[in-house]
């Protein structure tokens, strides 16, 4: 059976690759897991939120001056 990993986890590890540049074949091998497990729907999740996220901040800005 597959091991479960928790979303933050997942999430966690997408973050480190697009923002560290580490590939998922040497973060799954740090954590041991298969690469496949975070990439594709985790990494839309994550460029997702922050994307949402940032777009609320920049309304705050704008809002403030």
């Amino acid at each position: 059976s597959r091991k479960q990993y928790s979303k933050e986890l997942k999430l966690e590890l997408v973050k480190k690759h697009l923002e560290d540049g580490i590939s998922y074949w040497k973060l799954g091998k740090e954590y041991g897991m298969e690469a496949s497990i975070v990439n594709g729907e985790y990494e839309y999740l994550f460029i997702h939120f922050k994307l949402c996220h940032n777009h609320t901040q920049q309304n705050n800005i704008v809002k403030k001056v």
